[in-house]
C-alpha cells in the first residue's frame, strides 16, 4: 500500500515436474512462484531475489540450486500478455472492484451472450447457481494408478450453491453445466459422489460445508481471523486450518504460523 516492494512478499509455489517430468531434463525440476504484494514499477529481477530468499526460510536449499530463472514483473506481464499493469485479476480484489462494481455480465465489450455473474446473483438470492463456477481437475492424468486401465477421475469443486441444496441435483446442474464445453462427459460418467454442503459437514466436521471456515471477504480475512496461538482460550491449542490468519484458499499460510508458533513457544 505504501508503493514499496514487500520485504516478505506473499507467495504461491508449484513445482510443475512433480506432475510432468517432461518439462526440464532428468533430475532437474521447474519450479514457479507466484509472488504478491509489488508495486507495477518493481525491478523484477530484484524481486525475484526478495522472493528466492523469502521461500529459502522453508527451503534453505533452493537458492543453490537454481541453475537458471525467468523474472516476470508486471510490466514483463503487460509486454508479453498485454496485462494492462500486468494485473492478472483486471482490477483490485477489493470492494468497490467486485461483484457488482466488475463490468456486467451482459454484453461484455457490447458483445451479446456473455455473461460473467449469474452464478453469485443466484447465490445471493440464496438458489441454487442455473450456471455455477467450476473448477475441474483430472488426477489420473498424473497418477493413474487411481483407476482401472482406461479410466478417469474427475472432480469438481462447484461454487455458488446454498448451504440446504440437493447434491444429487447440484451435480447434474454441473455436468450439465460442464457439457458445454466437453458435450462428451455426461455420458462417460460411470459412478460419481456428490458432496454439498450439508455432506461435508457431516464427513468432515466442516461448519455449513464450508472450505474458509469464513468468507474471503473484508472483515473476515487476514487479522480479522483468530489468532493461530491460544485458539478458544487453550495454552498449547494451536489452529492451522482455513479458519486461521490469513485465511484459506490453500496457501499453506495459516499451517506455516502455527508451526512457527509452536517452535517459538517451546
Amino acid at each position: 500500500r505504501a508503493g514499496r516492494p514487500a520485504a516478505r512478499p506473499w507467495i504461491e509455489a508449484a513445482c510443475q515436474t512433480a506432475s510432468d517430468d517432461s518439462l526440464a531434463p532428468e533430475g532437474r525440476h521447474v519450479l514457479s512462484m507466484f509472488c504478491q504484494c509489488f508495486p507495477a514499477d518493481v525491478d523484477a529481477e530484484a524481486a525475484a531475489d526478495v522472493a528466492v530468499a523469502r521461500f529459502a526460510e522453508v527451503c534453505p536449499e533452493l537458492p543453490d540450486r537454481i541453475i537458471g530463472r525467468l523474472a516476470l514483473g508486471p510490466s514483463q506481464l503487460e509486454e508479453r500478455f498485454g496485462l494492462s499493469g500486468g494485473h492478472i485479476f483486471h482490477g483490485e480484489m477489493l470492494p468497490g472492484q467486485l461483484l457488482e462494481q466488475r463490468p456486467d455480465r451482459r454484453r461484455f465489450g457490447g458483445i451479446e451472450g456473455l455473461y460473467l455473474a449469474g452464478a453469485a446473483e443466484d447465490a445471493r438470492a440464496g438458489r441454487p447457481a442455473a450456471r455455477p463456477w467450476i473448477e475441474a481437475a483430472c488426477q489420473t492424468a498424473s497418477d493413474d494408478s487411481l483407476a482401472p486401465e482406461g479410466k478417469h477421475v474427475l472432480s469438481m469443486f462447484c461454487q455458488c450453491f446454498p448451504a440446504d441444496v440437493d447434491a444429487e441435483a447440484a451435480a447434474d446442474s454441473a455436468i450439465a453445466r460442464f457439457a458445454e464445453v466437453c458435450p462428451e462427459l455426461p455420458d462417460r460418467v460411470i459412478d460419481r459422489l456428490a458432496l454439498g454442503p450439508k455432506q461435508l459437514e457431516e464427513r468432515f466436521g466442516i461448519t455449513g460445508g464450508h472450505i474458509f471456515h469464513g468468507e474471503m471477504l473484508p472483515g473476515q480475512v487476514l487479522e480479522q481471523r483468530p489468532d493461530r496461538r491460544r485458539f478458544g482460550g487453550v495454552d498449547g491449542l494451536y489452529l492451522a486450518g482455513s479458519g486461521a490468519h490469513p485465511g484459506g484458499a490453500v496457501t499453506g499460510a495459516p499451517g506455516l504460523l502455527a508451526a512457527r508458533a509452536v517452535l517459538e513457544d517451546r
